[in-house]
Protein backbone atom coordinates (compact mmCIF):
# COMPACT_ATOMS: atom_id res chain seq x y z
CA UNK A 1 0.00 0.00 0.00
CA UNK A 2 2.83 2.38 0.92
CA UNK A 3 4.71 1.62 -2.30
CA UNK A 4 1.57 2.08 -4.39
CA UNK A 5 0.85 5.32 -2.57
CA UNK A 6 4.34 6.70 -3.23
CA UNK A 7 4.06 5.67 -6.89
CA UNK A 8 0.77 7.57 -7.19
CA UNK A 9 2.39 10.62 -5.60
CA UNK A 10 5.41 10.43 -7.91
CA UNK A 11 3.19 10.12 -10.99
CA UNK A 12 0.98 12.97 -9.81
CA UNK A 13 3.88 15.32 -9.10
CA UNK A 14 5.81 14.69 -12.30
CA UNK A 15 3.02 16.16 -14.40
CA UNK A 16 3.70 19.80 -13.47
CA UNK A 17 6.41 22.27 -12.51
CA UNK A 18 4.04 24.98 -11.24
CA UNK A 19 4.41 25.56 -7.50
CA UNK A 20 0.70 26.05 -6.79
CA UNK A 21 -0.23 22.89 -8.67
CA UNK A 22 2.49 20.87 -6.93
CA UNK A 23 1.17 22.11 -3.58
CA UNK A 24 -2.42 21.21 -4.50
CA UNK A 25 -1.48 17.72 -5.67
CA UNK A 26 0.66 17.05 -2.60
CA UNK A 27 -2.15 18.12 -0.25
CA UNK A 28 -4.64 15.93 -2.13
CA UNK A 29 -2.43 12.83 -2.14
CA UNK A 30 -1.44 12.96 1.53
CA UNK A 31 -5.09 13.50 2.52
CA UNK A 32 -6.25 10.51 0.50
CA UNK A 33 -3.43 8.16 1.50
CA UNK A 34 -3.62 8.89 5.23
CA UNK A 35 -7.40 9.14 5.41
CA UNK A 36 -7.26 12.72 6.71
CA UNK A 37 -10.16 15.16 6.34
CA UNK A 38 -8.10 18.17 5.23
CA UNK A 39 -4.51 19.00 4.31
CA UNK A 40 -2.93 22.41 3.74
CA UNK A 41 0.40 22.91 2.01
CA UNK A 42 2.56 25.77 3.31
CA UNK A 43 5.44 27.24 1.32
CA UNK A 44 8.32 28.76 3.26
CA UNK A 45 9.70 32.21 2.60
CA UNK A 46 12.96 32.09 4.58
CA UNK A 47 13.84 35.70 3.76
CA UNK A 48 10.66 37.04 5.39
CA UNK A 49 10.40 34.25 8.00
CA UNK A 50 6.80 33.34 7.06
CA UNK A 51 4.97 30.26 5.85
CA UNK A 52 2.14 30.95 3.42
CA UNK A 53 -0.76 28.59 2.69
CA UNK A 54 -0.33 27.81 -1.02
CA UNK A 55 -3.00 25.14 -1.50
CA UNK A 56 -5.28 22.81 0.35
CA UNK A 57 -7.50 19.80 -0.14
CA UNK A 58 -11.01 19.60 1.34
CA UNK A 59 -10.43 22.79 3.32
CA UNK A 60 -13.65 23.79 5.13
CA UNK A 61 -15.09 27.13 4.02
CA UNK A 62 -14.81 28.54 7.54
CA UNK A 63 -11.01 28.33 7.58
CA UNK A 64 -10.23 29.36 3.98
CA UNK A 65 -8.09 32.46 3.80
CA UNK A 66 -5.98 33.05 0.68
CA UNK A 67 -3.62 35.33 2.62
CA UNK A 68 -3.10 33.00 5.60
CA UNK A 69 0.49 33.28 6.85
CA UNK A 70 2.32 31.83 9.83
CA UNK A 71 5.47 33.24 11.36
CA UNK A 72 8.36 30.79 11.07
CA UNK A 73 10.31 32.68 13.71
CA UNK A 74 7.52 32.12 16.26
CA UNK A 75 6.79 28.53 15.23
CA UNK A 76 4.52 26.17 17.09
CA UNK A 77 6.33 23.46 19.10
CA UNK A 78 5.42 20.74 16.58
CA UNK A 79 6.97 22.88 13.81
CA UNK A 80 10.17 23.30 15.83
CA UNK A 81 10.33 19.54 16.46
CA UNK A 82 9.73 18.72 12.79
CA UNK A 83 12.42 21.18 11.67
CA UNK A 84 14.89 19.64 14.13
CA UNK A 85 14.20 16.01 13.20
CA UNK A 86 13.06 16.39 9.58
CA UNK A 87 10.31 13.86 10.36
CA UNK A 88 6.49 14.12 10.54
CA UNK A 89 5.13 15.03 13.96
CA UNK A 90 1.79 13.41 14.91
CA UNK A 91 -0.62 14.83 17.48
CA UNK A 92 -3.27 12.10 18.00
CA UNK A 93 -5.37 14.07 20.51
CA UNK A 94 -5.01 17.82 20.07
CA UNK A 95 -7.26 18.78 23.02
CA UNK A 96 -5.22 16.67 25.47
CA UNK A 97 -1.85 17.72 24.07
CA UNK A 98 0.05 20.78 25.36
CA UNK A 99 0.37 21.98 21.77
CA UNK A 100 -3.41 22.18 21.46
CA UNK A 101 -3.20 25.59 23.12
CA UNK A 102 -0.91 26.94 20.37
CA UNK A 103 -2.53 30.04 18.76
CA UNK A 104 -2.21 28.56 15.25
CA UNK A 105 -4.51 25.71 16.36
CA UNK A 106 -6.52 27.37 19.12
CA UNK A 107 -7.65 30.25 16.88
CA UNK A 108 -9.02 28.01 14.11
CA UNK A 109 -12.83 28.23 13.75
CA UNK A 110 -12.87 24.41 13.77
CA UNK A 111 -10.93 22.44 16.33
CA UNK A 112 -9.23 19.29 15.03
CA UNK A 113 -9.19 16.05 16.99
CA UNK A 114 -5.86 15.01 15.47
CA UNK A 115 -3.21 16.57 13.25
CA UNK A 116 -0.03 15.62 11.46
CA UNK A 117 2.68 18.14 10.64
CA UNK A 118 4.92 16.91 7.80
CA UNK A 119 7.98 19.00 6.92
CA UNK A 120 9.03 19.18 3.27
CA UNK A 121 12.78 19.45 2.82
CA UNK A 122 14.72 20.44 -0.27
CA UNK A 123 18.47 19.77 -0.14
CA UNK A 124 18.17 19.33 3.62
CA UNK A 125 16.53 22.73 4.16
CA UNK A 126 12.85 23.34 4.97
CA UNK A 127 11.01 24.45 1.84
CA UNK A 128 7.46 23.82 2.96
CA UNK A 129 5.19 21.67 5.07
CA UNK A 130 1.90 19.83 4.93
CA UNK A 131 -0.49 20.15 7.85
CA UNK A 132 -3.16 17.42 7.87
CA UNK A 133 -6.28 17.50 10.05
CA UNK A 134 -8.81 14.97 11.31
CA UNK A 135 -11.76 17.13 12.35
CA UNK A 136 -14.35 14.73 13.75
CA UNK A 137 -12.40 11.76 15.06
CA UNK A 138 -9.19 10.87 16.81
CA UNK A 139 -6.53 9.30 14.61
CA UNK A 140 -3.86 7.08 16.10
CA UNK A 141 -0.85 7.17 13.80
CA UNK A 142 1.03 4.01 12.87
CA UNK A 143 4.73 3.83 12.06
CA UNK A 144 3.78 2.93 8.48
CA UNK A 145 1.66 6.07 8.13
CA UNK A 146 4.47 8.28 9.41
CA UNK A 147 6.87 6.56 7.02
CA UNK A 148 4.40 7.12 4.17
CA UNK A 149 4.04 10.81 5.08
CA UNK A 150 7.85 11.18 5.13
CA UNK A 151 8.07 9.44 1.74
CA UNK A 152 5.47 11.79 0.28
CA UNK A 153 7.35 14.78 1.69
CA UNK A 154 10.58 13.52 0.08
CA UNK A 155 8.84 13.24 -3.30
CA UNK A 156 7.38 16.72 -2.90
CA UNK A 157 10.80 18.12 -1.92
CA UNK A 158 12.33 16.71 -5.11
CA UNK A 159 9.47 18.11 -7.20
CA UNK A 160 9.85 21.55 -5.59
CA UNK A 161 13.59 21.53 -6.29
CA UNK A 162 12.90 20.63 -9.94
CA UNK A 163 10.33 23.43 -10.15
CA UNK A 164 12.84 25.89 -8.66
CA UNK A 165 15.54 24.84 -11.14
CA UNK A 166 13.06 25.09 -14.01
CA UNK A 167 12.05 28.60 -12.92
CA UNK A 168 15.72 29.64 -12.76
CA UNK A 169 16.32 28.28 -16.28
CA UNK A 170 13.23 30.10 -17.60
CA UNK A 171 14.45 33.33 -15.99
CA UNK A 172 17.94 32.89 -17.47
CA UNK A 173 16.45 32.19 -20.91
CA UNK A 174 14.25 35.28 -20.66
CA UNK A 175 17.31 37.37 -19.78
CA UNK A 176 19.23 35.85 -22.70
CA UNK A 177 16.35 36.62 -25.08
CA UNK A 178 16.23 40.23 -23.85
CA UNK A 179 19.98 40.58 -24.37
CA UNK A 180 19.72 38.99 -27.83
CA UNK A 181 16.88 41.35 -28.79
CA UNK A 182 19.03 44.29 -27.65
CA UNK A 183 21.95 43.11 -29.77
CA UNK A 184 19.73 42.66 -32.83
CA UNK A 185 18.26 46.13 -32.29
CA UNK A 186 21.76 47.66 -31.94
CA UNK A 187 22.97 45.87 -35.06
CA UNK A 188 19.91 47.07 -36.98
CA UNK A 189 20.53 50.67 -35.88
CA UNK A 190 24.20 50.37 -36.88
CA UNK A 191 23.23 49.06 -40.34
CA UNK A 192 20.65 51.87 -40.77
CA UNK A 193 23.34 54.37 -39.75
CA UNK A 194 25.73 53.00 -42.36
CA UNK A 195 23.03 53.20 -45.02
CA UNK A 196 22.24 56.79 -44.04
Amino acid sequence: RETEGLLVVAQSLTGTLQLSELARRAARQITRLLGADTSVFFGYDAANQVATALAGYHVPESIRDPAYKLSIAESAPYVVEAKATGQPVPVPEVAAHPWGNDPAIRDLPLQPHSLLYTPVLSKGRPSGSILSFWWTRRHDFTADELSLAAGIANQVGLALENARLYAEIEEALAGLKTAQDGLVRAETLRAVGELA
